[in-house]
């Protein structure tokens, strides 16, 4: 995943929300799938210009 090189103005995003029900918490494949995506976004944050280590 990468980060798009476009920027919005502020107020013109919008969050996305992994929603599951509390008794998949635990599930391993949502626990995979979880710890995908903050992976892929903090090396997502990393190509932002001044970003830090």
């Amino acid at each position: 995943m990468r980060l798009s090189p476009l920027s919005l103005p502020a107020g013109h995003t919008q969050t996305l929300c992994l929603v599951y029900p509390p008794t998949l918490h635990d599930w391993p494949p949502l626990q995979a799938l979880r710890r995908r995506l903050k992976d892929e976004l903090a090396r997502s944050r990393l190509q932002l210009p001044g970003a830090a280590p």
